[in-house]
């Protein structure tokens, strides 16, 4: 989600209260930030550990689940693909 969106889900909360939230579970490990188009940053649960697929067309963010095995003896934090989504391409 992005501090819009959390803004939107929580009627009645105060910008500084929503970035100290979230500065705080950063810190915590508890959530990581997704960069969505070099300008907009989402943040999510670490709990689910997935990748990511942006579309470039629609910006629309999408998890995948990559096979890592080939990337022996590198420690992965995540991994994002950019391209265009099915939807965009029709």
């Amino acid at each position: 989600m992005t501090v819009a969106e959390i803004d939107d889900a929580i009627s009645g909360a105060d910008n500084s209260t929503i970035f100290r939230n979230v500065k705080q579970l950063l810190e915590e490990g508890s959530v990581k930030q997704v960069l969505i188009d070099g300008k907009s940053t989402a943040y999510e649960c670490t709990e689910d550990a997935h990748d990511h697929f942006i579309c470039n067309t629609c910006n629309t963010v999408s998890k995948i689940h990559l096979n890592t095995k080939e990337l022996k003896g590198m420690s992965v934090s995540d991994i994002t693909i950019r391209g265009v989504c099915n939807a965009c391409k029709e």
